[in-house]
């Protein structure tokens, strides 16, 4: 049984099931494939993996629908909205809670 959902308007779907034959090895390349690397290195060597998968799939309505999944659930950065705001004003909130950013830099700023 395929599990996946049916975000885009050509019908395309993304498949969620499992389908390595082997997780682990494809977890341990992909450890791999970041060893001795920089923070910043190891970021544009994501990057280009995801460009270069995304060239493959070939459907923007599947490569939406898996943006949208990572995305889900994954908390956001907001700065604070003040003049002279500094990073360390920053407030972490979750994305689906809006309002908290408000409250938490109101708390972070008195403190």
């Amino acid at each position: 049984m395929t599990t996946s959902t049916d975000m885009s308007a050509g019908g395309a779907r993304l498949r969620t099931d499992p389908r390595l034959p082997d997780p682990d090895a494809f977890y341990e390349a992909l450890i791999d494939m970041h060893r001795d690397l920089t923070e910043a290195a190891s970021a544009l060597v994501n990057a280009k993996l995801i460009l270069l998968l995304a060239n493959h799939i070939g459907d923007l309505g599947v490569l939406r629908e898996a943006m949208a999944l990572a995305r889900q659930d994954v908390p956001t950065v907001v700065a604070a909205e003040m003049p002279g705001a500094r990073t360390e004003d920053a407030a972490v909130v979750r994305s689906d809670v809006p309002s908290a950013a408000t409250q938490n830099v109101t708390q972070k700023k008195e403190t």
